[in-house]
């Protein structure tokens, strides 16, 4: 029972929280634009004041964030890089982060793009985690740091039609709200990598998008499907001797089974549970765009298949997917 205990007097106390936050961020940014080498260099200092509240209980903080990057184009290549580093009395001093990444575009070639981008942080648990305080939830944690490291490969091909990715990501001392809906500090290392490919099809008036993925985790504190899928497939027309333009399609979305996080309305928290699997049934939703001169109409019948008796379907623990549903959409700018 997540409500058995009460730390707090109700009949004394405000059940008030809130913060406010001054920020000051003075920089410089220096560019320079030619015919074959373009860059921009830029560095900026920000200083934050904090006052927090929960009830009874006050704090201020203030903490410095340096940031310096630059960017540099050589014809089709980009290369970039930005570094972030934190000092102060905050709970967040000494946290650092380094990104950098390259990148090679090329629309008429066969493989039109090819990217590369990787990174480095050592951060502080946010400040839930590590402190809170109410009625039904109290704890203060002293949590290492975070150490995270990452790498993202991206390909694509035909003209950026097809794209393929491999995601790979590291870390030490991941943060994490256990079965119990607490935080919790794992104490060894995990990866987690991600495979898939997407597309974005057109022949004639056909259309097909569609976006296939694999993901695996080498630990159970984090939850995504092994695999999911997407295909979105549409027939463009038109009408009234083109004064009308339509497009009628069906999407169709999958995962596999899985034990996604429950979600803790007392923290607004996402935690850990083995009782529900969510996903591991297809939806269905058939649409129709509309545009008439800059006005967009959209129809759309949503999880058609629910109407079929499908049941039992959830998006989270507790909260169970809406039924077959029909939306309408009118899209309408007013200004030219």
């Amino acid at each position: 029972d997540f409500y058995s205990s009460f730390f707090l007097d109700t009949a004394s106390t405000n059940d008030t929280s809130g913060y406010k936050y001054l920020a000051y961020r003075p920089g410089l940014q220096l560019k320079h634009k030619g015919e074959k080498i373009s860059w921009n260099v830029f560095s900026s200092y920000s200083l934050y004041q904090l006052d927090l509240r929960l009830d009874s209980l006050k704090s201020s903080d203030s903490y410095y964030r340096w940031t310096s990057g630059g960017e540099i184009r050589f014809g089709q290549f980009i290369a970039s890089a930005e570094l972030n580093l934190i000092s102060g009395d905050a709970f967040n001093k000494n946290d650092r982060s380094l990104v950098a990444g390259l990148s090679w575009k090329k629309s008429t070639a066969f493989i039109s793009g090819i990217s590369v981008s990787s990174g480095l942080s050592s951060l502080s648990p946010d400040w839930t985690t590590s402190n809170y305080i109410s009625n039904h939830f109290v704890w203060s944690n002293d949590f290492d740091k975070e150490q995270l490291s990452w790498v993202y490969l991206n390909l694509s091909i035909w003209k950026n039609r097809i794209s393929f990715f491999h995601h790979f990501q590291q870390a030490d001392n991941y943060c994490y709200f256990n079965e119990l809906a607490l935080p919790s500090q794992l104490k060894q290392q995990f990866q987690l990598q991600r495979v898939g490919v997407k597309s974005d099809l057109q022949w004639k008036k056909w259309r097909l998008i569609s976006n296939v993925r694999y993901a695996l985790a080498s630990h159970q504190v984090i939850r995504l499907p092994e695999w999911a899928a997407y295909v979105r497939g549409s027939y463009h027309t038109s009408f009234f001797k083109k004064a009308l333009k339509a497009e009628f399609g069906a999407a169709v979305h999958v995962t596999q089974a899985w034990k996604n996080y429950a979600f803790m309305p007392a923290t607004g928290a996402l935690y850990l549970q083995q009782e529900v699997n969510t996903g591991g049934k297809p939806t269905l939703d058939l649409f129709v765009n509309a545009d008439i001169g800059k006005a967009t109409i959209t129809l759309m019948f949503q999880r058609v298949n629910a109407a079929w008796g499908q049941t039992g379907y959830y998006i989270a623990p507790g909260y169970p997917v809406a039924p077959s549903t029909i939306k309408f959409g009118l899209n309408w700018p007013l200004v030219n």
